[in-house]
C-alpha cells in the first residue's frame, strides 16, 4: 500500500513508517424494544457514520530544527485555506476526504525528544466510504438528447454513489427534467436563465446547483422545483431520462464508485 495526502495545491506521499489505523464500517443504528412484543425495530437511519484515521509514525532526525520541521510541515500542509484533503491509495486507485483533528509529539525514549518521536495523527473520515480517484463519466451523444431519450450509466459497485449532472442547453430551456427510471427519482429544474452558452451543474453530493458561465459559478439552487429532489446511482446501470418541452441538451454524468474498504 503506497499513500499519499493530497490538498488544493500539492500532494505528501508517505514514507513507510506512516502506519495507518482506520475505524470500523458503523451504519446508524438504533433500535427500540417492540410493545408488548419480542425484540426490537430500528430507529437509525441506516447511513453510514464517519469513522476515524490514525497514524503512526516515528520522525528520525540529528537536531531540534529538522525535527520540528518534520511535524510542522505536516500541519502546514492541512492549512484550512488549502481544503479539502484526500487520503489517496495509489495501489486501488481510490480516495477519502479527510480532515486533521489532532497532531501528537512524544518522545521515544527520555533524552531522545525531539531526535526520535513516537507520533500520531489523527483525522475524521467525512463520508465514511472510498471512492475511485478519478471520476467517470458518460456523455450524451453527438447532437444531444432529445425529449424522452435516456442514458445508461453503470454503477458496477455495491454502493449508491452521487454523480455531478452537467446540462448544456442547445436553445432556451426554462425547464427541464431528469429521472432516474432505475429508481423513479427525478429532479426538474426551471430558469430563464438556462440559454445556449451556459450550463447547469447538479452536484448530489453536495447537495448543490450552480449555473456556470465561462469561469464564472454562480450558487442557483433556486431553479430547483417543489417536489424534486437530487438523483443518486444504485448499483448496476441506471436509466437516466431527459424530458422537455423546450429543445435539445447535452448531458455528462460525472461519478466516482464508492467502497467501504
Amino acid at each position: 500500500m503506497i499513500l499519499k495526502f493530497k490538498n488544493a495545491n500539492t500532494e505528501m506521499t508517505l514514507a513507510k513508517n506512516f502506519i495507518m489505523s482506520i475505524g470500523g464500517y458503523e451504519r446508524r443504528v438504533n433500535t427500540q424494544d417492540r410493545y408488548g412484543k419480542d425484540g426490537g425495530v430500528i430507529t437509525g437511519d441506516q447511513m453510514v457514520d464517519s469513522r476515524k484515521i490514525s497514524f503512526s509514525f516515528n520522525p528520525v532526525e540529528d537536531n531540534d530544527t529538522s525535527y520540528l520541521s518534520v511535524v510542522n510541515d505536516i500541519i502546514g500542509f492541512f492549512n484550512i485555506s488549502l481544503s479539502p484533503f484526500y487520503l489517496i491509495d495509489t495501489e486501488t486507485s481510490r480516495r477519502c476526504e479527510i480532515v486533521l483533528k489532532s497532531v501528537d509529539d512524544e518522545a521515544q525514549t527520555e533524552g531522545l525528544e525531539r531526535r526520535i518521536g513516537k507520533n500520531k495523527l489523527q483525522f475524521e473520515m467525512l463520508d465514511g466510504h472510498w471512492e475511485d480517484e478519478d471520476a467517470n463519466c458518460e456523455y450524451s451523444d453527438t447532437g444531444g438528447m432529445s425529449s424522452g431519450d435516456t442514458l445508461d450509466v453503470d454503477n458496477d459497485s455495491d454502493i449508491d454513489c452521487y454523480p455531478i449532472i452537467s446540462i448544456s442547453p442547445n436553445c432556451c430551456n426554462s425547464n427541464f427534467t431528469l429521472k432516474n427510471l432505475t429508481t423513479g427519482a427525478l429532479i426538474t429544474l426551471g430558469s430563464n436563465s438556462c440559454v445556449p452558452g451556459t450550463t447547469f451543474e447538479i452536484d448530489s453530493q453536495d447537495g448543490t446547483i450552480y449555473l456556470v458561465v465561462g469561469t464564472t459559478k454562480v450558487e442557483f439552487s433556486s431553479a430547483l422545483a417543489d417536489g424534486s429532489g437530487f438523483i443518486k446511482l444504485v448499483p448496476g446501470v441506471n436509466e437516466i431520462e431527459y424530458t422537455s418541452a423546450y429543445g435539445d441538451v447535452d448531458l455528462e454524468v460525472e461519478y466516482r464508485r464508492r467502497y467501504a474498504f
